[in-house]
Parts: structure tokens; C-alpha cells; sequence
């Protein structure tokens, strides 16, 4: 059978599957691929590929729907430089341009990337004042990644991480749970007595060795071939050589056509059972996912805080997509309690003046003859201005709901009354702007 079926197994990079791909329409036999991801290698169009995974695109909308729901304005997305972390972007812009949200810049990562050159880059994203960062990249890359942003210090408070990358997500297992503090989107496996015992069976077997996702998708694209052969037969099993070119050519590229993968193309096609990872069937070549899950994961471990599909969107429980009366006013309503970077429960509001970026300067006038309004009052112990009143109550109040963080700092305008301190400010004088 290895004659007319080859299986990838390139998750760490699908550049490797394109010439495969081509090897299998030239020769029509067909390309079964369980951890090539990437959305870019659907664009080919060949009829004798088949994606027995989720391409990452699949994951855009639920991140759209989470962007929405928390309402960040700006994200920018981070992103190996090759094929697999490019594929992914036209489909994101896409979808954050349906919800107005604009992507100020993007960071592109070498896969080959040094630490130093990992470092310039988080350094040029901590001074610019976007804070939701979109992540696409292999896992051990991103290992590298995260290690170096909790170490340079965008871990902290108001950082916001989404990783919508499978192999992130299913190989965090590799990763130092002490090195990402992120929200990410993973594939949804419903527990069965079926999937039960074959874990258990694993364990006794491979005890050190975890069954990943992948390794669920191998299995069941296995168990798909088998059943496609057999409804199929096992017949005309040749290869022929179509014209003097080929028949000159070895290895892999000197098969010829062969007879059988036509049949088997079809019958693969309509393949449809319920495996290890749940419902599988191929829709255009590919799988269509139902529900994915939406993961927690800091330094206390990975925590499942809600899910999504298309039909419903997000919701806590995966058995509330079935309420359909339900009336949601907040994002608590749709998502479990949520552990942000800096070990948080407040929600970040994905913007904030850099470090080294100027904070608002506020004068508040000391001499004033309304107090109940604005107040100043000298600390006997730090020498400071503490400043009261409903002015500032109400200042305070509107800055705690911008959508963003203004950085600021109150100052003490004493002897000057409210007509000279705005003269002052449109003359630039330090003392007095803001």
C-alpha cells in the first residue's frame, strides 16, 4: 500500500509537504497529512491532498469573537517567517478588518532566530503601546519566545497573549509552564469509552512517551485509508509510465500514474466514522472542526475556560451550545474566570503609554474656592499634593473606562487662576501642560 499513499508528518514545517504534494498529483496517488497545518497548502487545489487536521485559519473567527468580545482596537500579530506562519495572515486581517480592528504592525521571527534577534524584537514591541499580540509559530520556536518575553518583561500586567497555533497549543507539554501566561485555541476531543481505553493502552506501552492530538489525527486518518480500501478493493494495484520523461526519472518521481489512486480517491473522499478525535469526514479534502476549546494557560498550569463554534460562538460549558435562549451581557457570562500575565483576574485593556512614552500631565488648581469640586491636601509625611473632589472623582472615573491605559500624573497650579493656567499650557510651559 505504500506504493499509492504517502502520510506527512511535518507540523514543525509544511514547506516540506509541498513537494510531496506535487509527487502525488503528477502520479495520482494521494497525500494524507496529519500535523501539516498550515492554510496556505489548501490554496494548491489538488485533488489527491487531504488535510486529516484542522488547518490553523480554522481558529481566526474564534479569535476574532474573543477580540470582540474584550473590545481591543488594536492587535498585532507575531509570526514565523516562512510558509506556515504567512499562510495564516490573510485570513486573520481579514477577519479583524470585519471588526474594525486595526493592526498597527506585524513582527516577523526568523525560524533560525538568535536569542539577540528574538530580544530587538520584543524590545520594539514593549515601546510601542499595542499590548494584544496574536501568536503563529512552531512550538519550539515559541518556547524560545516566551522565555525571552518573560525574561525582557511583557509578561507582566497588561500583556495579552493568544496563540492560535496547534502545535503550540498541543505541545505545551514542552514548553515551561512558568514561560507563557496566554489564552489559546486548541481543538476540541470529546471523551469516549472508545478514546479511554486507547489511552490506556498507550500509557502501558509508550509510559513516557504523551499521545498528542497528532498522534489521535494519525490514527484516525489510518483507520480512514483502511476503510477506504477496503471499500475500494485491492485491485489494479500498478503504477504506469505515461511517457519517456518519466520512465527516465527515479525514486518517488519515476512511479508513473497509477490506476488505483483514482478509486481510492473517491472512496476516501466519502469516508465518514466516528474515530478517536470524534466525527471524521472530509469536506473539500479537509476536516471540518466542531468545537474549539479555549485554554488558560499561566504558570499554575492550563486551564479550559470556555469553547467556540461557528453556530454559537463562544460559550462556557461545552454542553451550553445546546441553550440557545440564553442572554449574555458580559464577556463572564461566555468565558470561565480568565488568569492574565502578571497573575491578574482584571481584564487588560490592550493599550497603554510605553515606558519610555510621555504620561499626561494634569494641573489641578490648589486656590480654588470650591473644594467640594477640587481639593488639594499636603501629605505631612511624603511632602505630596494628595487631590480629591468630584472633578477628580469624575476624571478618574472616565479614564477607568477608555478602552485603553493613559498613564498620568497630577500636579499642584497654585496662584493662577483657570484663564492664565490654559494660556500657559498653549505656551508650552512645563510646569502647566498637560
Amino acid at each position: 500500500t505504500t506504493k499509492f499513499l504517502s502520510f506527512s508528518a511535518n507540523s514543525n514545517d509544511d514547506e516540506r509537504t509541498l513537494p510531496l504534494i506535487e509527487i502525488g498529483q503528477k502520479s495520482h496517488v494521494p497525500i494524507v497529512s496529519y500535523s501539516a497545518t498550515s492554510p496556505f497548502l489548501a490554496s494548491i487545489r489538488s485533488q489527491y491532498f487531504f488535510q486529516a487536521t484542522y488547518d490553523d485559519s480554522s481558529q481566526v473567527h474564534a479569535v476574532k469573537a474573543i477580540i470582540k468580545l474584550f473590545g481591543w482596537r488594536e492587535v498585532v500579530p507575531v509570526y514565523v517567517d516562512n510558509t506556515f506562519g504567512e499562510g495564516i495572515m490573510p485570513h486573520l486581517t481579514d477577519a479583524l478588518q470585519e471588526i474594525n480592528v486595526r493592526i498597527p504592525y506585524r513582527t516577523v521571527i526568523s525560524p533560525n532566530a538568535t536569542g539577540d534577534e528574538i530580544s530587538v524584537e520584543l524590545l520594539r514591541m514593549m515601546t510601542r503601546p499595542t499590548r494584544v499580540f496574536v501568536v503563529h509559530t512552531e512550538d519550539l520556536l515559541a518556547s524560545r519566545f516566551f522565555a525571552k518575553a518573560k525574561e525582557i518583561g511583557l509578561m507582566k500586567q497588561g500583556y495579552i497573549w493568544i496563540l492560535i497555533t496547534n502545535s503550540i497549543t498541543d505541545g505545551l507539554s514542552l514548553m515551561k509552564e512558568t514561560e507563557t501566561d496566554a489564552m489559546q485555541g486548541r481543538e476540541y476531543v470529546p471523551r469516549s469509552d472508545k478514546l479511554e481505553a486507547f489511552k490506556s493502552k498507550w500509557k502501558n506501552r509508550f509510559p513516557v512517551s504523551d499521545l498528542s492530538v497528532y498522534g489521535l489525527w494519525a490514527y484516525d486518518a489510518t483507520t480512514a485509508l483502511a476503510l477506504a480500501i477496503e471499500e475500494a478493493g485491492t485491485s489494479n494495484l500498478i503504477f504506469v509510465k505515461t511517457d519517456a520523461t518519466m520512465r527516465n526519472m527515479s525514486g518517488l518521481q519515476g512511479l508513473g500514474v497509477s490506476q488505483y489512486g483514482p478509486k481510492l480517491l473517491q472512496t476516501l473522499s466519502k469516508v465518514r466514522f466516528k474515530g478517536l478525535s470524534g466525527d471524521f469526514r472530509f469536506i473539500n479534502r479537509e476536516l471540518q472542526p466542531s468545537v474549539l476549546e479555549i485554554v488558560n494557560v499561566n504558570g499554575h498550569g492550563g486551564r479550559t475556560i470556555g469553547y467556540w463554534t461557528k453556530e454559537h460562538g463562544l460559550f462556557k460549558h461545552v454542553d451550553q451550545r445546546q441553550a440557545t435562549t440564553t442572554t449574555f451581557t458580559t464577556w463572564k457570562d461566555r468565558l470561565r474566570p480568565i488568569i492574565w500575565p502578571g497573575d491578574t483576574t482584571f481584564v487588560p485593556k490592550g493599550w497603554e503609554i510605553p515606558t519610555n512614552g510621555k504620561r499626561l500631565k494634569i494641573g489641578v488648581p490648589t486656590n480654588n474656592h470650591f473644594p467640594q469640586f477640587v481639593k488639594g491636601t499636603k501629605d505631612p509625611i511624603t511632602n505630596s499634593t494628595i487631590f480629591s473632589g468630584f472633578c477628580i472623582d469624575y476624571f478618574e472615573a472616565v479614564i477607568q473606562a477608555m478602552p485603553y491605559d493613559v498613564s498620568y500624573d497630577f500636579f499642584p497650579v497654585e496662584d493662577m487662576d483657570y484663564e492664565t493656567m490654559v494660556y500657559q499650557v498653549y505656551l508650552g510651559t512645563p510646569e502647566v501642560q498637560c
